[in-house]
């Protein structure tokens, strides 16, 4: 399972970053089939399961900013999403509690910033064990967060193209 998350997080971290290269560079057509074969083997690992995401956070931050900056932000998101999830687990398996629960806060309200309540209440529950140095439960925590985050990462992918749509990218 590792193996195919490892796969699936290279697919991922290889479509952001081509999202930044400049257009014309020949090698669009080929990125974006390899993106949709990635949002393709998210949703089947990812079952039935389907975060609730509030795009409503995303659409106020707009307001707030502008929608390049928060297309941006959202981008390397999920540039950095994989390592540090990958983070979380290596300190989960070393038993390092107090820099799992910083882990955890952090990426607690990047999930809340980008609409993913849920998520952000797991990361909660997640820091509160880290805390207490409650390794067999964070590790149960963990496994169910996997597919939550295939499921968010798929949604913000989506949110993006719907984004880079609207601005004619």
């Amino acid at each position: 399972e590792r193996v195919a998350e490892g796969v699936i997080e290279a697919g991922i971290i290889a479509v952001v970053q081509r999202r930044a290269r400049p257009a014309g560079d020949g090698r669009g057509r080929a990125c974006d089939r390899r993106h949709a074969e990635i949002l393709v083997a998210i949703r089947a690992r990812c079952g039935r399961v389907r975060v609730l995401f509030e795009a409503a956070r995303l659409e106020q931050l707009i307001t707030e900013i502008d929608r390049k900056s928060v297309v941006e932000m959202v981008a390397d998101f999920l540039n950095e999403l994989p390592e540090r999830m990958s983070e979380i687990r290596r300190l989960q398996d070393v038993g390092h509690g107090p820099e799992l629960k910083r882990a955890a806060h952090s990426l607690k309200g990047l999930f809340t910033l980008f609409g993913f309540q849920p998520l952000s209440d797991k990361l909660q529950t997640i820091e509160e064990t880290a805390g207490m140095n409650d390794f067999i439960r964070t590790a149960t925590l963990l496994e169910e967060l996997a597919a939550p985050v295939e499921s968010a990462i798929a949604q913000l992918y989506e949110w993006l193209e719907t984004q880079r749509a609207k601005a004619g990218e």
